[in-house]
């Protein structure tokens, strides 16, 4: 497992944009349908229309707070990450099904009790 990308979401992408984009010598990418990315070698952080994050994900069982955090973390095998998850921590309050995303992922989005998200992702 590694984890390698960290999604805030937000009502004002425009206005985080317009701050983060004015960091020197940071790569910061336009944002298109209230979605934008800051990469660095070996890291992602993005920021999402919370709005768009849930229909794009399916995610609708549970309320998705405004600063929400979600921690995406690459897998072999989505499924089997999510049963092990399932199996050792009983503080999960809500999991998706896994749902293909439009940029190639096969995802799982799984809450704790904090209110923390955890995707769960493979390419495909």
């Amino acid at each position: 497992m590694d984890l390698n990308h960290m999604q805030i979401l937000s009502d004002d992408v425009e206005g985080i944009y317009s701050l983060l984009s004015k960091v020197p010598n940071l790569w910061v990418s336009e944002p298109v349908d209230g979605y934008f990315e800051v990469r660095s070698d070996s890291f992602t952080i993005s920021v999402f229309q919370v709005d768009s994050f849930q229909s794009t994900s399916k995610y609708t069982n549970t309320p998705i707070k405004l600063g929400g955090i979600v921690l995406q973390f690459s897998v072999d095998d989505v499924e089997d990450s999510l049963h092990y998850l399932q199996s050792t921590c009983t503080d999960i309050t809500d999991t998706t099904n896994p749902v293909y995303t439009p940029w190639g992922t096969r995802s799982v989005y799984i809450t704790h009790a904090s209110g923390l998200i955890v995707e769960l992702y493979s390419w495909n």
